[in-house]
């Protein structure tokens, strides 16, 4: 049996955890996806949405390429943010991701759903360990508070520090939502509900993010472009 066979056989039982729920956390929504189909299983697409006040990245949606080594699970995979965003551990020009697991710390026992959790971590609990943007890690390291602000406006989308974000839709949604309850307020009308109320995904976050228990294996949708890496 090729050692491809082999990891192979080995994410395909990482996956059946992941549907048994072993890896779930409450604040952040995933999927799975295999771009080029179950005959592949050493390629994945990661989706993860985390939760509305979950944080920095509250309402932030993420997309991540996943490529399994032929020698797992001796050695780690290696993960690449499609979705361009200001974190610490994330090169904001490459897509690069680096976290303790990816790294030194791998060990064979280890999975993917591990890697999973991980990234649902450092969206939620960020840190300035493995830096790969020095500018967010020190803006992180000298006031959490202003960062964090600094991550929910770059969330709506635009041009920062030399590059283009995308808007994540909850978090547009979200302000929309806020600026018609204060256009309603200026004109005497008074809405009983919560400024900052659970909202829904909107439909298209709902066909890429699925609770973890869910976790469909089905060929993506999307045809997935990434720059590669040397």
């Amino acid at each position: 049996m090729f050692r491809s066979d082999l990891a192979a056989l080995r994410v395909r039982k990482d996956v059946n955890e992941l549907n048994k729920a072993k890896y779930t956390c409450s604040h952040a929504r995933t999927r799975v996806d295999f771009p080029d189909g179950v005959d592949n299983m050493l390629r994945l697409i990661f989706f993860i949405s985390i939760a509305e006040n979950a944080g920095t990245y509250a309402n932030g949606d993420f997309t991540f390429f996943v490529e399994i080594p032929k020698t797992y699970p001796f050695h780690p995979p290696t993960v690449t943010c499609l979705t361009r965003t200001w974190h610490p551990n994330i090169d904001a020009s490459t897509g690069r991701v680096m976290m303790a697991i990816l790294g030194k710390e791998w060990r064979p026992v280890l999975s993917i759903n591990a890697v999973l959790l991980g990234l649902q971590l450092i969206f939620l609990e960020p840190t300035i360990d493995y830096v790969l943007n020095p500018t967010a890690a020190e803006q992180l390291h000298q006031d959490p508070v202003q960062f964090r602000n600094q991550v929910q406006q770059i969330l709506y989308g635009g041009r920062y520090y030399g590059f283009d974000f995308p808007e994540h839709s909850r978090q547009v949604e979200k302000q929309q939502q806020q600026m018609r309850l204060r256009l309603k307020r200026s004109h005497g009308q008074f809405d009983e509900s919560p400024l900052y109320q659970e909202s829904p995904l909107c439909e298209d976050d709902c066909s890429m993010v699925v609770e973890p228990q869910t976790v469909p294996i089905e060929r993506s949708p999307f045809l997935w472009k990434r720059k590669r890496l040397n």
